[in-house]
């Protein structure tokens, strides 16, 4: 049976379409229809979806997967057991995000407001240099684990319009049209926001800055010990008694993918998952899966990779040497990630407020040139010959100083041949290689031979 192509966040679009042929081989119909339905409908449910699907696969090549098993009251995840193994392990997959902590700070929100009345009015060009810095609503704590309410003071977005954008803010931004060559500041300082933006002349560019809302001041008040306690308590309702484990897996987390912070008043994620641990003795462990990047500023899977941390309680010493040979190796099952957890959720709000079709990342724009040879983008050229695309887009698009195509056509070189270079695992694109010839006589001048 062949799916329908899901939208994709994390992995490819054929990678996806893989995980959901492969774990069609092992789950029932109405599993993989429901999973089908999650990847396509860009929810709150896509990017987990991906996640498990990803990691049932996994588990499915080290040994015996049972997905959702009647345990009581609650259906974990998956119930494996290794091969060659004769101890099973009930699992729990978690993605952890920090939407709430945005939805309480809507910074992004903000930016975005102000740079589209910046355009609205300065159409043309950019007088100077802007710079946002919005302050939080409670001082930092005294000391660790002390609670607090991690809010920018910052309104709802539908109060931007009343309490930041008024009309005292218009009348800054005519003053900047005025008198370009001066600074000028605006703020707002009152119960419900506390927003300064500076204008300074001479510089060009918008900068922000806010004090870190996602750090944990708390062990147990946090995304990642919500989650965890979530399912612990998910995996104690069931009527096996174990062992148990929690597989956490980043949907755009600070607090999962931070390596390090020099912030004395929070706490790593090492301390929060030891904290779960002491309360939870029955999870022999915790497996962290983040997506890292290569510093290079550009995503697809040449330039990420899965990290994977496994934290390990005092029962993981009680798992046959089948089982912690599974955990400790199932990430490397796991296929290369197309895109960072952020990276997805814009992606994906991106195609719900636009209700544009989904695309997998292309390699538009790419190329590699000689004087007679051209490699590009498969897709690009498709879309080109199909009229899906103009020329001169095609040609701006690359930067072509002059089409390559029509460069060879008027020295007489015809394509002499044609292969596709298949993309990478996790790509969802390919290079169509072009071959040009020598002048060929039936659209050139005849020429005489040289002695």
């Amino acid at each position: 049976m062949i799916w329908a192509l899901p939208q994709m966040a994390i992995f490819s679009r054929r990678t996806i379409q893989e995980l959901i042929d492969q774990s069609a081989k092992f789950l029932p119909l109405r599993q993989t229809q429901r999973h089908t339905r999650n990847l396509e409908d860009c929810s709150d449910n896509t990017i987990p979806t991906e996640w498990e699907l990803a990691i049932l696969v996994a588990f499915s090549k080290l040994g015996t997967v049972f997905a959702e098993p009647e345990t009581g009251s609650t259906r974990p995840d998956l119930l494996f057991t290794p091969r060659g193994g004769t101890q099973s392990i009930l699992l729990e997959i978690g993605t952890v995000s920090d939407k709430h902590l945005h939805q309480n700070n809507p910074f992004d929100q903000l930016m975005e407001d102000f740079g589209q009345r910046l355009r609205k009015e300065f159409p043309d060009r950019q007088l100077g240099r802007f710079h946002v810095d919005v302050r939080q609503l409670s001082p930092l704590p005294t000391y660790r684990g002390e609670r607090v309410t991690q809010h920018l003071r910052l309104p709802k977005p539908h109060e931007f319009k009343r309490t930041i954008f008024s009309r005292r803010f218009d009348k800054f931004l005519a003053s900047i049209k005025n008198v370009p060559t001066q600074a000028h500041e605006y703020a707002v300082k009152d119960h419900r926001a506390d927003v300064t933006i500076r204008f300074e002349p001479g510089a060009r560019g918008l900068s922000a800055g806010h004090p870190v809302y996602t750090l944990a001041h708390s062990k147990t008040s946090n995304p990642v010990a919500n989650v965890l306690h979530s399912k612990a308590k998910q995996l104690k309702s069931s009527t096996l008694p174990g062992p148990y484990g929690i597989i956490l897996c980043d949907g755009d987390c600070d607090l999962l993918s931070r390596r390090h912070t020099n912030d004395w008043s929070s706490f790593s994620l090492e301390e929060v998952v030891r904290h779960f641990f002491r309360q939870n003795t029955s999870i022999a462990f915790v497996s962290v899966l983040t997506v890292v990047t290569d510093n290079s500023g550009r995503i697809g899977p040449r330039n990420l990779r899965l990290h994977h941390r496994l934290f390990q309680n005092e029962a993981f010493r009680s798992l046959d040497p089948a089982m912690q040979e599974s955990v400790l190796k199932f990430h490397s099952e796991l296929p290369p990630p197309a895109r960072t957890p952020v990276n997805a959720r814009n992606h994906l709000n991106w195609v719900l407020q636009t209700g544009k079709p989904e695309r997998g990342n292309s390699f538009e724009g790419g190329y590699s040139m000689s004087a007679r040879s051209l490699k590009i983008s498969l897709r690009v050229v498709q879309e080109l010959l199909a009229g899906k695309t103009e020329m001169k887009t095609f040609q701006d698009t690359h930067g072509f100083p002059t089409n390559p195509f029509l460069r060879n056509l008027e020295q007489g070189c015809l394509i002499t041949k044609i292969d596709v270079e298949k993309g990478a695992a996790g790509e969802d694109d390919d290079w169509i290689n072009f071959t040009f010839g020598d002048p060929d006589p039936a659209v050139s001048p005849y020429r005489t031979p040289k002695k």
